[in-house]
């Protein structure tokens, strides 16, 4: 059996399920990816094939739209930033 044959390993983790954290990064991620891309099987998969796609295309959008990123992801933060205080809010004023 091949170390990344999950099919074959019924004791492999199952990704998108109760058992993995729903971050920030991993709803980025899923809202950017097209359905049906399972892409947590792919980077635990072949993570050195993905930390090389992730570096590369980091690279080439700091080049060409670093402005553009640089608003994006402050947005993000800013968004989630606010979304955890709201959390935090309500559960304290509970």
């Amino acid at each position: 059996m091949n170390e990344h044959d999950y099919d074959a390993d019924p004791t492999a983790p199952e990704y998108g399920t109760e058992g993995v954290s729903d971050s920030a990064a991993d709803r980025l991620v899923n809202e950017l990816m097209p359905d049906g891309v399972d892409w947590q099987r792919l980077v635990a998969s072949y993570p050195r094939a993905a930390m090389a796609m992730a570096f590369a295309g980091g690279l080439f959008l700091g080049r060409r739209h670093g402005t553009a990123v640089l608003a994006a992801a402050s947005g993000f933060v800013a968004n989630e930033v606010a979304r955890n205080v709201n959390s935090f809010v309500s559960d304290f004023s509970k």
